[in-house]
């Protein structure tokens, strides 16, 4: 009878350690969704030719912005790419898109990439005036928000 006992209490023990464990994991993804909500809704909110004219800026400047990443993550020989936890952004990055904290941004020579939130990923993409946008129209989770800006989640 004690061994019996012993097992079922360590077999309870082990099904609450997973279903604790299973709770903290959906509560957490939980949290991380509405986080995306509330970013989307702060980059919806945003008056769209302010944050495009603020993109074709951080583009027409990005040699004065510093680059967090090594060129071996993909970027190219003159892109930047910014990361808020290796020294925040400073005021050159126009305040309509520092004042969205986001976790990073890269910048390149037709576009820039804002990630405001992630996981599941959240921003924009503003392009150069007259870039080719046309690849975005093949992406999934990605809407239009005006000629040359574009939002993206996943």
């Amino acid at each position: 009878m004690k061994k019996n006992a012993i097992g079922w209490l360590i077999v309870s023990v082990f099904l609450g350690i997973v279903l604790l464990s299973a709770g903290t994991y959906v509560s957490s993804v939980f949290r991380s969704v509405q986080k995306a909500k509330a970013a989307r809704a702060v980059i919806l909110r945003t008056d769209r030719a302010v944050l495009l004219s603020a993109c074709r800026e951080m583009i027409a400047n990005r040699e004065n912005y510093r680059n967090d990443w090594p060129s071996s993550w993909g970027l190219d020989k003159d892109d930047r790419a910014m990361q808020r936890d290796m020294g925040g952004y400073g005021t050159n990055v126009p305040g309509v898109i520092r004042d969205m904290e986001p976790l990073h941004i890269a910048v390149g020579r037709h576009r820039v990439l804002v990630y405001v939130h992630g996981p599941p990923r959240t921003g924009f993409i503003g392009y150069t005036e007259g870039n080719d946008e046309l690849d975005m129209l093949q992406r999934t989770h990605t809407t239009m928000l005006t000629n040359g800006l574009w939002m993206f989640t996943h």
